[in-house]
């Protein structure tokens, strides 16, 4: 799992509880979701085990690390990810593109990604495709 724990070279919102960040940044969480009020930074926030969220609102905090160059790569919905890399699906299923809206970080997209991307540009597997079937053909 690929998180921060590191400073970033740009500021991080104050921290706030778990309900708090998922109203902030339009997320609803499915699964393992704290109710506690305890105050948590953004990285705590992403640690939680188990818990599954989905962009549901447009909010002004969602997003703030785009304003920095985004270096670290933050967690964002799986729609999000295929753009930023210029990636569509491949005959994509019901489910498919119901999890569009999906929040994940790089690993969790590269997960769920794992064989139904290709690149917009070309009709052939892209760069990632190519890598995954390389490694798990061996």
């Amino acid at each position: 799992m690929t998180k921060h724990l590191t400073q970033r070279p740009y500021p991080t919102p104050e921290p706030r509880s778990f309900n708090d960040w998922c109203n902030d940044l339009g997320l609803k969480c499915v699964g393992n979701c704290p109710t506690d009020t305890r105050l948590l930074t953004f990285d705590e926030f992403h640690l939680v085990p188990n818990a599954v969220f989905y962009r549901v609102a447009d909010t002004s905090l969602y997003g703030f690390w785009r304003k920095y160059g985004n270096v670290w790569t933050e967690d964002r919905t799986v729609q999000e990810w295929l753009d930023d890399y210029g990636q569509e699906l491949v005959e994509p299923t019901d489910k498919e593109l119901s999890e569009l809206n999906l929040y994940l970080d790089w690993d969790g997209f590269m997960d769920w990604s794992a064989g139904i991307i290709t690149d917009k540009e070309s009709n052939k597997p892209s760069l990632l495709q190519r890598l995954f079937h390389t490694i798990f053909s061996s």
